[in-house]
């Protein structure tokens, strides 16, 4: 018989930022523009048993679309793309590959290994002959890619004429909506995350537990029947908590833009007056669990875990936001 082996857990990393910031609406959006590829948005909003239009428009927004097309690697280094793409508005790119068994290409707003912004990237130059001469001589291959572009106001270019000759498809993200009733959701106090209330316990949930339930709701686990006896889950809500007539899920896949979110989180805060009894709405954000880089275009360590997520939580009427990031155990932050 052999011997028996210990296997250590895998152990993620769930981090947490919160509080009012000197610029809220700056400090979210610069925390949004920092995880680039976003493969699912979803919104919980306990208490209400309608979506705002404004929040129902978002999720079925023809603006909610990505380009699909199968392209050499060498075609972004073309300079027309370069001059009216690149340093005309906000473009990236991520290769349908397995970044565990295969090349993986991701074009990021940041540097990462060539920078398409750099000014010595123009016809004629050294750099650029010999990055082209690397990419259509040494790595003529084609990958599927997904593409978002966000052109500045002014750019008049169609990335439609880009991709001619290229076989490639505008793809609409797709919506999903649950109403939820009577739903048992976790009591939260915005000024204390860590669950304690003037030193007490179980007078807020914490963030870990929170965090969990969320998942769990987003995975269709019904955490109000969970007996030892039940063979599928025996979870339920954790405590302290309360019963809501009507919650609200709202869910978008795709491939899905920073300044999207951005927009969507910036109705939620600013653009819309909430009812008093609304007690906290999370943003959920999921990222691609292959992706070659998460946050600030640092790799991603999909060897060990697919970890990949953010969640901020929002407390209407009040300027305090929690921002929730889920990462592998050796992804970099900072």
């Amino acid at each position: 018989m052999a011997a028996g082996s210990s296997f250590l857990p895998y152990q993620g990393k769930l981090l947490v930022e919160s509080g009012p910031f000197q610029n809220t609406d700056e400090y979210i959006a610069k925390r949004i523009e920092e995880h680039t590829f976003n493969y699912g948005v979803e919104v919980v909003i306990p208490g209400i048993d309608t979506l705002p239009p404004l929040i129902s428009d978002w999720f079925t927004s023809t603006s909610n679309c990505h380009y699909f097309a199968h392209l050499p690697v060498h075609k972004f280094i073309d300079l027309d793309f370069i001059n009216n793409v690149i340093r005309k508005g906000k473009f990236t790119a991520l290769s349908c590959s397995h970044v565990d068994t295969g090349d993986s290409i991701a074009i990021i707003p940041t540097v990462v290994q060539i920078d398409l912004r750099d000014p010595a990237i123009k016809s004629g130059s050294k750099l650029y002959n010999r990055i082209n001469w690397c990419l259509t001589t040494n790595f003529d291959i084609k990958f599927n890619f997904l593409m978002s572009w966000i052109p500045d106001h002014d750019n008049q270019f169609r990335l439609e004429s880009w991709l001619e000759g290229h076989k490639y498809s505008i793809k609409q993200c797709s919506s999903i909506r649950k109403h939820h009733e009577n739903l048992s959701v976790p009591e939260i106090t915005w000024s204390y995350p860590q669950g304690f209330v003037d030193g007490v316990e179980d007078k807020s949930c914490n963030i870990s537990n929170f965090y969990e339930w969320l998942g769990a709701l987003s995975c269709d686990i019904d955490s109000s029947v969970g007996s030892p006896d039940n063979f599928i889950s025996t979870y339920t809500c954790p405590i302290p908590n309360f019963t809501v007539s009507n919650s609200i899920t709202s869910r978008c896949l795709g491939f899905i833009s920073t300044n999207q979110i951005n927009n969507l989180v910036q109705d939620i805060r600013n653009r819309i007056s909430w009812p008093e009894d609304i007690p906290w709405i999370t943003v959920n954000v999921w990222g691609f669990h292959d992706s070659p880089v998460s946050w600030k275009g640092f790799e991603h360590n999909y060897f060990v875990c697919g970890d990949n997520n953010y969640t901020i939580v929002i407390f209407p009427g009040t300027s305090t936001i929690w921002y929730i990031f889920a990462t592998s155990a050796y992804d970099s932050y900072s």
